[in-house]
């Protein structure tokens, strides 16, 4: 049921949120190499091999700092975000070797930490969103090169970033929300950086087109969607669209009262999907909406005795496949496949206690198989799995613990590199 708390809480700063009450999860990622991802708990940064097995890339000691995000570049050198004592740093893994590249604050809450981080296709600039220096609780965004030098983009002020997504023509897109006179998330604006105009407010949003914008994912049409929080016609949020050749926003759907938290997983060439913690039954739907018809299906609805969301991922096969939290033969969760063609649903795997007791975080399609997480929420461990679409095979990859020893205290080298965290951020990028 955490994972409910967790989406009615907002969408907007969800990673923040589910650091505050679950101490940071496992966040798997995929490249065209594979799969790698890292642990904050366990201190681990680890990727899959060709061989489709676990290995630690590098283990973190509590001198070195908790890894919590993390890109490869085509180099197969790592760049990410570390918190190391009362400060982010941004950091390097490459070939062996740890380097310290730029500092930044921290912040007052404990559990937040940098959103998202964005590369650039030519791997060159990193985009991330940081706390900003003597100030309290306020943001600005930061590009970085590889050898770590920073300039600041744009200072958020009173509003709070919530998502970043990099578009076909080269911009940055994102998402913001108001969050100066009150505890729930405000209005809200959706903004452009782009290094030859550089940021600029594309639009803000009124009641009626909902509040709280996020959850961004790029169309295949090079057009960018989202969900708002609240608000809208029927109080529930929205689905918006934002069409960046055009310069024309819209908003294509307004959610009935009690749908609960929405969420976009995916999109297709002329579909949106997404899914529900609400509905006419309150156990949550996936739905689809038909970009050609401007129209909303609901795909399937879930009893009380399948479970609620917690993750949905299209596969390479055209395919919907998705986890709960709870529901299935021993109410630990299923994980499920929605034939989109036939309009069908299948539970693939039904979860039992020695498998995982709570949240299933993550979910990845590559090469015809599966690769998720579960959480033990009442250990606090979590464990990789991975399955065949082909035989059904639920295979554990790696069971990530905190008894394992793997986060005992060790001081790295003092040296030139761990002497500029000490220093300000230096806003020595060109222009």
């Amino acid at each position: 049921m955490l994972s409910k708390i967790v989406k009615v809480l907002g969408l907007l700063s969800l990673t923040s949120i589910i650091c505050l009450l679950c101490g940071c999860e496992v966040t798997l990622y995929k490249d065209s190499k594979g799969i790698y991802g890292v642990d904050p708990m366990t201190m681990t940064l680890f990727e899959i091999d060709a061989k489709n097995q676990f290995r630690v890339v590098h283990q973190f000691t509590q001198g070195e700092g908790k890894p919590l995000a993390v890109l490869r570049t085509d180099t197969s050198a790592f760049y990410g975000i570390c918190q190391h004592q009362k400060r982010f740093i941004l950091f390097r893994y490459r070939q062996g070797k740890l380097s310290y590249l730029q500092s930044f604050p921290s912040i007052s809450s404990e559990g937040f930490y940098p959103f998202k981080l964005v590369l650039t296709p030519d791997h060159r600039i990193l985009y991330i969103i940081v706390p900003q220096r003597g100030a309290h609780n306020t943001f600005v965004l930061d590009a970085c090169t590889i050898r770590g030098q920073c300039r600041v983009l744009h200072h958020f002020g009173r509003v709070q970033p919530s998502d970043l997504l990099l578009g076909h023509d080269g911009s940055l897109y994102g998402t913001a929300y108001d969050v100066s006179q009150t505890q729930e998330p405000a209005g809200g604006l959706l903004f452009q950086y782009n290094q030859n105009t550089g940021f600029r407010i594309l639009h803000r949003f009124e009641a009626v087109e909902g509040w709280g914008p996020g959850n961004l994912i790029l169309g295949a049409d090079g057009s960018i969607y989202g969900v708002t929080e609240q608000k809208g016609r029927y109080g529930d949020g929205t689905l918006f669209r934002y069409d960046p050749r055009s310069r024309r926003f819209r908003v294509l759907y307004a959610f009935l009262k009690d749908d609960g938290g929405v969420f976009l997983y995916a999109a297709s060439r002329y579909s949106l999907y997404g899914g529900s913690m609400g509905g006419i039954q309150g156990n949550g739907y996936l739905f689809s909406y038909d970009l050609k018809q401007d129209k909303m299906r609901i795909l399937h609805r879930f009893t009380s005795g399948e479970g609620g969301i917690d993750t949905v991922v299209l596969g390479g096969d055209g395919n919907l496949y998705g986890t709960t939290d709870y529901g299935g033969k021993y109410k630990e969760g299923v994980l499920f496949q929605f034939n989109v063609a036939r309009r069908r649903y299948r539970v693939l795997h039904v979860f039992n206690p020695s498998e995982g007791t709570g949240i299933k975080h993550t979910l990845i399609w590559s090469n015809a198989r599966l690769y998720g997480t579960v959480d033990n929420s009442e250990e606090g461990d979590e464990w990789l799995y991975t399955l065949y679409i082909r035989t059904r095979v639920l295979r554990f990859l790696h069971h990530f613990s905190t008894n394992s020893g793997n986060t005992a205290s060790k001081d790295i080298t003092v040296g030139r590199a761990f002497e500029q965290v000490l220093l300000p951020c230096r806003n020595t990028i060109p222009a």
